[in-house]
């Protein structure tokens, strides 16, 4: 629980540090930290299992893609950051077996949340 409250105080910083023109984090950005993965190249993402945060660095990913809920432990929780702020133009689609279809997160520099329960990733 504490790493998951790091890890969420990590990506409220970085969204609040974003202005304008700006990166939430650089493209070379390499955390310290376990589960935080910086993303900057095109094609689509895997959510791999540990992965906590992921900073979407490219406005040429496209797709996020959560896969098999099954091989994350109950409650585990990933969220999803656009840190280019371009979310409104090239919008970031989270798909997967999740309770509100293929999400798409289309607000610059927004956010999004889902938690592994069962056999399905739910909205948070």
């Amino acid at each position: 629980m504490k790493l998951l409250m790091t890890i969420a105080a990590i990506g409220v910083t970085l969204c609040t540090q974003a202005v304008a023109g700006e990166r939430c984090t650089p493209v070379n950005y390499q955390s310290t930290v376990a589960g935080i993965r910086n993303v900057s190249g095109s094609g689509p993402i895997d959510v791999r299992p540990g992965d906590k945060l992921i900073l979407v660095n490219s406005d040429q990913v496209g797709v996020v893609r959560l896969g098999d809920p099954t091989k994350h432990a109950d409650l585990t929780s990933v969220v999803i950051k656009d840190c280019m702020g371009r979310a409104s133009r090239s919008h970031i689609i989270v798909t997967g077996r999740t309770d509100v279809g293929d999400y798409h997160l289309d607000g610059n520099f927004s956010s999004v949340s889902f938690m592994a329960l069962g056999k399905m990733w739910v909205a948070r």
